[in-house]
């Protein structure tokens, strides 16, 4: 991906909730650090309820995971089989 530039993608299906959302990652410059920075939405949910606060736990976990790769070159797998 280039800088500034964006990849989208729409729920059709999936855990509950999903249904109809989109989620869209950015890269663009980190001005405060330097290098990259990826922002990440995925929304809108039609509930708040216990299936969002999962989701929201879960990304939250995967891009803590996503930054520990990145700067270390080590996998950290949040899932395993």
């Amino acid at each position: 991906m280039e800088s500034g530039k964006q990849v989208a993608l729409s729920c059709h299906e999936g855990p509950p909730g999903w249904a109809g959302t989109d989620l869209l990652f950015e890269l663009g410059p980190d001005e405060q650090q330097g290098g990259t920075l990826v922002q990440f939405r995925h929304g809108p949910f039609a509930d708040m309820d216990a299936g969002y606060a999962m989701v929201n736990t879960t990304w939250g976990q995967l891009m803590g995971t996503l930054k520990a790769f990145t700067e270390s070159g080590t996998p950290m797998p949040l899932f395993t089989a």
